[in-house]
Parts: structure tokens; sequence; C-alpha cells
């Protein structure tokens, strides 16, 4: 009888064994799948909000349109000469560059060598961005070789005889692009472009004309 006992005591306890081995897997099986499943969906937002980054690195800023950019006036002894905007760029998180093909240029453009009355302004209308809305930088005006392509000078650095370069500080873009220049007394008589480059925060205005350098006194 006592082994009978015995006998069913054993079978009892190991099936109760089994049966807590058998829970014990099934919550160890589980516990392993739920936090395989929280690993993926991490991973999953993880590539979304990388695709979003990318998304928002790559966003690109347009220009300024050539409609609300002034024309620049180069004031001298007998008159003035104005041409438009050949390029507005945009500094953004990607680089654009503009071409306005239909920019208006001055023909036969010539500057005295010694014209001491030489000055730099806009013509501004309603439509045009002429205060400080585009936070500006600085206005320069230089000569460069009449060989150089008008992209190149858009695209490209290289030497340059700088006539003049302001600071802007606190002005507006109108104010900041009314200066005095001269051209160096030493330079050669000669065909250039005139380049004035308006720099802002994140954008960019080029103006090219061809220009004459020549010495009225010269007979």
């Amino acid at each position: 009888m006592n082994k009978q006992i015995r006998y069913f005591y054993t079978i009892a306890i190991t099936i109760t064994i089994t049966i807590i081995i058998v829970i014990a897997i099934s919550v160890i099986f589980t516990y392993s799948i739920d936090v395989y499943a929280q690993n993926q969906n991490t991973s999953t937002f993880d590539k979304i909000d990388q695709n979003k980054t990318n998304i928002s690195l790559t966003y690109k800023f347009n220009p300024v349109p050539f409609n609300a950019i002034p024309l620049v006036v180069v004031n001298y002894t007998q008159g003035q000469y104005k041409f438009g905007a050949d390029f507005s760029i945009d500094f953004g998180d990607e680089t654009i560059i503009e071409q306005d093909i239909s920019a208006t240029t001055v023909p036969n453009m010539q500057l005295d060598i010694d014209d001491p009355n030489l000055y730099l302004e806009l013509q501004c209308d309603s439509n045009d961005i002429c205060d400080i809305s585009l936070a500006p930088d600085s206005v320069s005006i230089y000569l460069i070789d009449n060989s150089i392509q008008d992209i190149q000078v858009a695209e490209n650095s290289f030497p340059v005889l700088e006539l003049k370069n302001n600071d802007c500080g606190i002005q507006s873009i109108k104010d900041c692009a009314n200066f005095d220049f001269s051209i160096p007394n030493n330079i050669i008589l000669d065909s250039y472009k005139i380049v004035v480059e308006m720099f802002f925060d994140e954008a960019k205005w080029i103006f090219i004309n061809p220009i004459e350098i020549v010495d009225c006194n010269i007979k």
C-alpha cells in the first residue's frame, strides 16, 4: 500500500514539475516575441524619423523672383546707366541659381577713368525688395575680364578688380547700395564687365554689364 502511495505521489510531483516547466517556457517565449516586436517598431519609427530628417535637409528654397529685384543705377558726370539683375541665388539647404536671360542691359556703357562723380544706387518700385527683410550683408562693385562668361560669375571665383565694397550693418539694401566709388588710375584702358553683387543672409543678387573704361583727356 505504501508503495502505491509513493508511486502516485511521485507521478503527481513529476506532472506538476512538467506543467511548471511548460508554463515557464511559454512565458519566456511570449516575452521574447513582445521584445522583438517592440524592437522592430522602434527600428521602423527610427527609419521614418530618419526619412523625415533627410527630406527636411534637402528642401529647396526658390530664389527671389526678378520682378522683386530693383535696378542698379551707376551714376556718372554725364548721366546714369541702369541695368537689371542677371542672377538670383538662394543659399538655403541646397544652392539654387536662376538666370534672367532677358535682364535689362546697357549698350555701349563707358566710364571715364578720371570721373569724380561715380556713385551707385538702386531704383526701387513698389514691388521691389529694398528693405531689410532679407538681412542684407554687403554690396560690392568690381570689374572682371570681358572674356569671362556671365554664368561663371555665379558659379566660380576668379580674380577681380574691386572698385568698392560696402558693409551693410543694419542698413536696408537700398541704403547699403548707395555709395561713391572710383576707378584706379593705373588700370589698362580696355573693355571689361562691371559686376555689382548684393549679399544677403542666404541669398545673392548679381548684376553684370559690359563696359569700356576710357580716358576722356586723351584726344
